[in-house]
């Protein structure tokens, strides 16, 4: 008898996992598609790119989305952008008036050297598109952003910036509610949530190592030419901010899988400029 109650246990645990996990889960592909109690933000987390600048995306609160950009100019100079507002869930806008522009010079060992803040009250917003891209469009800016879209760029094995994030405490303790399992079953479902935790960690790790292996790589490849030199040490530069968070054991697993994501990002368009300068050379 204590035996069958023990797998009995068992098997209800295995069930609220699943029911946990099935009820924080998100889609792949960006939709407004708002669950209770989540910022519905969530659809469009991540890191998105194009030409020489990043834009991340992070929900805030019930409603608001925080949103920063950065916009590479050499090596060592980059304009970093950050503003803030509530989400829109009928037109999937965030209009702004908040940004803060800032010119921002690194060290050679990848530290801010230099900041100086240009202004505090931009205007604008950004418009996100279920096909996992979006478009920024800033008063201050408008001359640069014309015609420029976006593109989600996913972490390695398709995993998008987020998806993958630890399911809460306080989300599997609703499930098991819901479910009518016993405190014992959710015991054995706190422990099984911590142990994600701790794994979608390793794994973020594992992909940001990855990630800076394979961009290191081409790195190597292009470092010693002199016509890519600059596309080289803008490379350089972001590999080694991403390195800095790979050594810290503060880093969180979202933290990690932006990283990736703006390595991914750096990646493809160091690619791209040097392919773009051969064909002129």
């Amino acid at each position: 008898m204590k035996k069958t109650l023990k797998i009995m246990i068992a098997l209800l645990a295995v069930a609220a996992i699943v029911l946990a996990f099935a009820a924080c889960g998100k889609k792949t592909e960006p939709e407004p598609e708002v669950k209770d109690g989540q910022n519905p933000v969530m659809n469009f987390i991540g890191v998105y790119a194009a030409d020489r600048c990043t834009i991340t995306v992070a929900a805030d609160g019930e409603n608001d989305a925080k949103i920063t950009a950065s916009w590479g100019q050499s090596a060592t100079e980059t304009y970093e952008y950050n503003m803030s507002g509530l989400f829109d869930i009928d037109t999937l806008r965030v209009n702004y008036s908040n940004g803060e522009k800032k010119y921002v010079v690194y060290d050679e060992n990848g530290e801010v050297a230099q900041e100086t803040v240009e202004y505090t009250d931009g205007v604008g917003r950004v418009v996100f598109h279920e096909n996992g891209t979006l478009e920024w469009q800033d008063e201050q800016e408008a001359d640069k952003l014309i015609g420029t879209v976006f593109t989600l760029v996913p972490v390695e094995g398709d995993a998008i910036a987020g998806e993958n994030e630890p399911v809460s405490d306080d989300a599997a303790s609703e499930a098991v509610s819901e479910s009518g399992v016993s405190e014992a079953v959710s015991t054995a479902v706190s422990t099984a949530v911590s142990t994600a935790a701790a794994t979608a960690a390793d794994e973020a790790r594992a992909a940001l190592s990855e990630a800076i292996a394979g961009a290191r790589s081409y790195y190597d490849e292009i470092k010693d030419n002199a016509s890519f030199a600059e596309f080289a040490d803008d490379l350089d530069t972001r590999l080694q901010r991403a390195e800095a968070l790979l050594a810290s054991s503060t880093t969180t697993a979202q933290e990690l899988q932006i990283a990736a994501s703006d390595v991914a990002a750096a990646l493809t368009a160091a690619k791209d400029l040097v392919s773009a300068a051969s064909e002129e050379g």
